[in-house]
């Protein structure tokens, strides 16, 4: 559509760092704020040996979606070895760069791209894989598993070859990759005691799918504890938080979220309203097929929204869609999500984040000295369970669960044949 092409085309993160160097851009920014997940969250900056431009020798183009604008993800060449089939590839994305760069201890970028090249060739997800890795190796600093439980491999931070060896371990559930291939769950099944959990950088047994440390991005954190399938920047991720001139912009950042909004990063006020609207707009974001790229209020304000969704919406379907109307069948979308996490025993306690933000300051940066203070953040989760029309535990209730109790009920006489309801 042209309006979207438009507002694409017009925006400068979109156009110039996605188009250029993809998603890895994203690595800097957070290193210099203090805000990159290192050492399995111990620390929070790393090298600048891993900035974007030092990726451009080993990036021979870019490429991506069918028929997109942006074309943000870039490919690697490492080698002209035919023989060498983990050389070249695609990737990697800032994700993968974090997982296994500062997240793991490794400052070499030949050795990311090759680790991304094998992880992509066996089909492993960087950000569980990363994750489940770094996890381990600070069990192992902190003598909590030893080489009695790694089969007598010894992990050590920043050991590229060693997380090589184990990522076909994984793949295969061999030896100690088998402990590692059951991510979350390996306290669960055994294989780690039950102070392992203090170190898990999980919520609702979900790791952490991106690199940010959120201790100083409060909005970012509230995301990352109510997102509905665990800890995922996906559901809600309000990055503007830290962008400078929507900051200063109160008038226009309360037009965005729709409610007052503190301008600093590290307060608490207004960041459930910031999340609110974030989750509605990628929940409709999500059903019509949007890129979380190219949707509002991910990396930009000006990006495709309900404003533009509705015409879509209405050329597509020839349904009646306004876009006054979107952000409700937002809400609407993550109140089923909820109400099926109900039924799995999910209350409040599990709208949370992992200890390590509440109980450790990070030792750098601006923001040196700040943590998520636990009574700040439950206050903030009741405000936001009231502008989610949930209940002091999480579930829809009022005017929200009579909604959604009518919908689905409606979807069952409708449609009889779609199985029991939710």
């Amino acid at each position: 559509a042209p309006i979207i092409a438009v507002k694409l085309l017009g925006t400068s993160v979109v156009k110039h760092a996605l188009k250029k160097v993809g998603t890895q851009f994203l690595y800097r920014p957070s290193r210099l704020l203090g805000a990159m997940g290192t050492k399995n969250n111990q620390e929070t900056t790393w090298t600048e040996a891993l900035d974007a431009v030092h990726f451009d020798p080993y990036r021979p183009g870019m490429e991506g979606c069918f028929r997109c604008p942006v074309n943000c993800r870039p490919l690697n060449h490492l080698n002209d070895d035919a023989g060498d089939k983990y050389g070249r590839g695609d990737g990697p994305e800032y994700v993968t760069l974090g997982k296994f760069g500062p997240n793991l201890g490794i400052a070499s970028v030949e050795s990311i791209i090759r680790l991304n090249n094998i992880c992509n060739d066996l089909g492993l997800d960087t950000s569980s894989t990363g994750s489940a890795l770094s996890w381990a190796f600070e069990l192992y600093q902190r003598g909590i598993i030893g080489t009695a439980e790694t089969g007598g491999l010894e992990l050590v931070w920043g050991d590229a070859a060693l997380v090589e060896k184990l990522l076909f371990m994984m793949s295969a559930r061999e030896g100690f990759g088998n402990v590692l291939a059951d991510g979350t769950r390996a306290v669960e099944k055994g294989h780690y005691p039950a102070a392992a959990l203090a170190h898990r950088m999980a919520v609702k047994n979900l790791m952490q799918s991106d690199p940010h440390d959120a201790r100083i991005l409060k909005a970012f954190a509230l995301g990352l504890a109510v997102s509905t399938r665990g800890m995922d920047h996906l559901r809600n991720r309000v990055t503007l938080e830290i962008n400078a001139r929507i900051n200063d912009d109160a008038a226009f950042k309360q037009e965005l979220y729709g409610s007052p909004v503190s301008a600093e990063p590290n307060s608490y006020v207004g960041k459930e309203s910031a999340v609110r609207a974030c989750e509605n707009t990628y929940a409709v974001g999500d059903s019509v097929g949007m890129c979380r790229f190219t949707t509002k209020l991910f990396n930009s304000p000006s990006l495709p929204g309900f404003e533009q969704f509705a015409p879509q919406l209405r050329n597509v379907t020839g349904l009646d869609f306004t876009e006054e109307s979107l952000p409700a069948i937002g809400l609407n979308i993550i109140g089923v999500e909820r109400m099926i996490n109900a039924r799995l025993g999910m209350t409040r306690k599990d709208d949370t984040l992992p200890a390590r933000w509440f109980e450790e300051p990070i030792a750098v940066g601006q923001y040196a000295g700040e943590k998520i203070d636990r009574d700040e953040f439950d206050a903030m989760l009741s405000r936001f369970y009231a502008v989610s029309s949930l209940d002091g535990e999480g579930h829809p209730a009022g005017e929200l669960r009579a909604r959604l109790d009518t919908l689905l009920a409606g979807d069952q006489t409708q449609r009889p044949d779609h199985g029991p309801r939710v």
